[in-house]
C-alpha cells in the first residue's frame, strides 16, 4: 500500500475521532517505520503517540507495542518500569506478545526487582500456548540449560 502524506494524515484523523485502536496502531506502524514506498521517513513521535491514544482504548495490542516503545526509548525517554507495567497489562488480555516480552524481562532481569528464570519459563509457556512463536524456540534452549 502506497500512502501520500495527505493521505496518511487523513487516515490519521479518521481514525483518531473514530477511536479505532487497530487503526490507529497500524497507522504507528507506519509512522514508526516509515515507508520506502510512499517516501515518507519514520515519525517515532508520531508513532509514540499513536500507539499512546490506541493504548488508552484498552487494546492489548497497542499496550504491548507502547510497551516497546518505552522499552527501547522510540518516541520518547526509556522507562522500564512504564515498560513492564504495559507488558503485564497486555499480558493480562493474554497478548502473545506482550506475555513472551514479559518473560524476557524476568529472564533478563530487566525492570523486575531481579532475575526470575521459573516466571521466565512459565510466561515462555504461556506464550507458546498464545502462538508466539519465539516462545516454543526459547522454552527449547532454556530445557537444554537446565538439562531437562
Amino acid at each position: 500500500v502506497v500512502f501520500t502524506s495527505r493521505a496518511l494524515a487523513r487516515l490519521t484523523r479518521e481514525a483518531t475521532r473514530g477511536g479505532n485502536a487497530k487503526a490507529l496502531c497500524l497507522l504507528a506502524e507506519v509512522y514508526q517505520n516509515g515507508r520506502e514506498g510512499a517516501l515518507l521517513p519514520p515519525d517515532p513521535n508520531r508513532a509514540f503517540a499513536l500507539y499512546t491514544q490506541a493504548a488508552s482504548l484498552d487494546d492489548a495490542t497497542a499496550m504491548s507495542c507502547l510497551a516497546d516503545c518505552y522499552m527501547s526509548g522510540i518516541g520518547t525517554g526509556q522507562d522500564m518500569l512504564q515498560a513492564i507495567q504495559l507488558f503485564r497489562r497486555a499480558a493480562q488480555q493474554d497478548e502473545p506478545n506482550a506475555v513472551y516480552n514479559l518473560g524476557l524481562c524476568y529472564l533478563k532481569g530487566i525492570g523486575v526487582r531481579e532475575p526470575d528464570s521459573n516466571k521466565a519459563y512459565s510466561l515462555f509457556q504461556r506464550a507458546a500456548k498464545l502462538g508466539q512463536p519465539l516462545a516454543k524456540r526459547l522454552i527449547e534452549r532454556l530445557k537444554a540449560k537446565r538439562g531437562k
